[in-house]
């Protein structure tokens, strides 16, 4: 039975999402009134055009991405917790990328697509919520003075880069899975990160010795 017309937006773009991670390019406006319990009409009639329905949703998605850095703990960046992360942020871009691209397919208008108009555009506000965390955890000595800035492109660049090709490629065509990449690119962010006494610990468990420069410091 279809649920009562009231069912709240909010509901409508989370079972939108939910189908994009499940279906990708091949969502459609019939499979989400179909979730949803209700009729395309009222999709339609809530949000006047499919296109407006997906930027909403999508919209949604990134003020969820925004949030994520401040729920970060405080003090306790350490490389499985980079990791965590990551993997926090691919699985939301699965959600965001399928939806930007097909509100740029069936949008009737040359607008840009959602969060990318206006002064305030989401990726910069992404990356400014992004280089506060690492500005706070460089604060806190947790990771290595540095550029937080840079730190936070990097991390982000890197994982939209991994989650738009391992969206829009064919499955044959995917050479890297996303745990792998995930491993491989906060190990390789981590050797930058980690602070002086992490590497400090590795070298003792490793059995060097003598003498050992002391690690090189980032420009701020």
């Amino acid at each position: 039975m279809a649920r009562p017309a009231h069912i709240q937006d909010d509901d409508i773009l989370r079972v939108t999402r939910e189908i994009f991670l499940e279906r990708g390019m091949r969502t459609t406006t019939a499979s989400i009134a179909e979730r949803a319990g209700v009729s395309e009409g009222i999709l339609f009639k809530r949000f006047g055009s499919k296109a407006a329905l997906l930027s909403a949703a999508a919209e949604s998605a990134f003020v969820d991405v925004i949030a994520i850095p401040s729920t970060f703990p405080a003090n306790v960046m350490t490389r499985p917790a980079l990791a965590r992360l990551a993997a926090r942020m691919v699985g939301m871009m699965r959600q965001i990328i399928p939806m930007v691209h097909m509100c740029a397919r069936v949008s009737a208008t040359d607008e840009p697509p959602p969060g990318l108009r206006g002064p305030d555009p989401v990726p910069l506000r992404i990356i400014d919520a992004f280089t506060r965390l690492f500005a706070r955890q460089m604060d806190l000595r947790a990771i290595r003075r540095g550029d937080p800035a840079i730190v936070a492109r990097m991390f982000i660049g890197g994982l939209w880069h991994f989650t738009f090709l391992d969206t829009v490629l064919d499955p044959e065509a995917r050479t890297l899975s996303e745990g792998a990449f995930i491993d491989g690119m906060t190990d390789t962010l981590w050797r930058g990160l980690a602070p002086a006494r992490a590497h400090r610990g590795r070298a003792s468990a490793s059995g060097a010795t003598g003498p050992r420069s002391a690690p090189r410091r980032l420009a701020p």
